[in-house]
Parts: structure tokens; C-alpha cells; sequence
């Protein structure tokens, strides 16, 4: 089977805007296919403020300054030369992995809602115990039911009633009842 990937890309304008002051003089850019784009006006805006920037590429990433699924090389491979590193996109996945791995503060901007924030060592480090702490299990078990009963809905109550949450994970039917008629 050939594996084919589609990129999906953000087209319009990033102006990261006041929040470049709040950065540290020597910047490592890093960011996900989505803005893969705005990257030469990013860090030309950064430049206009005084602000050094160093992207590189990562293993399995196509692109300078992105960072793909847990390859963050991209920003492993500039961290030396970098005081923090902002991060154009969302979510905490790829800013907590890069701050664990280089040991360096991230700033978040992201282009959608127009937030500025910053996850520091200490809340990566946080964060990363909590993912720890968690565990899951899977559990298994046989119901013989009557029609018109949701497996779906008995697997997350089961989990409600010991107290956690649960999905059904896989559904297999071992046998099927006698079927009585169409319905007129």
C-alpha cells in the first residue's frame, strides 16, 4: 500500500505583532505544515525587531523550521544557538515536546485565535509527569444482549460505574439471534 500524505496549509497573512517584544533577542522558529508558508514572513517580521532567528529540519519533516508528529529535530538542531524557541501553531503537543527535549522555554502564537502564551521547563515538566501518571487499561468481556442494545453506551457505563471514562475499543458479534420478519 502506498502512503500518500496531504498537506494541508493556512493561507492567509501571520502577524505576530506586539507580542515580538515579549521574545528573547535569538529565536528558534518552529511550526507545523499549516503555516509552513508564513515561516519567511514570520521570521522577517522578527528580524525587523531586532529579533536573530534560527530554524532547521528535522529528520522526517519536508521543511526547514517544521516540526512532525514527536520529530522535533528541527528545533534540536538550532538549540544551541537559541535562547527560547516560539512555536506557530496550536495545541500543547509539539510546544511541550520541544521544551522537554531542548530544555528551553516556547513561546506559543497561534495564528487562528490570535494568543500569545508561553510554556515554560517547569509546566512542560508538569505536564509530562501528568501524561505519566495516567494509565490505561483495557479490559475484556462477553454480553449476550437483547436488540436495540448499544454496546457503545454499555462500555462507557461499565467504565462510569468503576469511576472512569471508557470507549469499546473493538465490537465483535459471536452470534446473531433468529430474525423474525420484516417489519411492515
Amino acid at each position: 500500500m502506498k502512503l500518500m500524505f496531504v498537506e494541508a496549509r493556512y493561507n492567509k497573512a501571520v502577524f505576530i505583532g506586539k507580542h515580538v517584544l515579549k521574545l528573547p533577542e535569538k529565536i528558534g522558529l518552529v511550526t507545523t505544515v499549516q503555516f509552513i508558508g508564513q515561516v519567511k514572513e514570520i521570521k522577517l517580521q522578527l528580524e525587523q525587531e531586532g529579533k536573530k532567528v534560527f530554524f532547521g529540519k528535522g529528520k522526517h519533516a519536508a521543511y526547514q523550521a517544521q516540526v512532525l508528529g514527536c520529530d522535533v529535530n528541527s528545533a534540536l538542531s538550532v538549540n544551541n544557538k537559541v535562547d527560547a524557541f516560539l512555536y506557530i501553531g496550536s495545541g500543547l503537543f509539539h510546544p511541550t515536546a520541544i521544551s522537554l527535549k531542548t530544555k528551553k522555554d516556547v513561546f506559543i502564537f497561534n495564528p487562528l485565535t490570535n494568543k500569545f502564551n508561553k510554556i515554560d521547563r517547569e509546566q512542560a515538566e508538569k505536564i509530562n509527569k501528568k501524561n505519566k501518571g495516567e494509565k490505561s487499561v483495557c479490559i475484556s468481556f462477553s454480553a449476550h444482549v437483547s436488540s436495540g442494545t448499544y454496546i457503545r453506551v454499555l462500555a462507557s457505563d461499565i467504565a462510569h460505574a468503576l469511576g472512569t471514562v471508557g470507549i469499546a475499543y473493538a465490537i465483535v458479534r459471536t452470534s446473531v439471534g433468529e430474525y423474525d420478519g420484516v417489519v411492515e
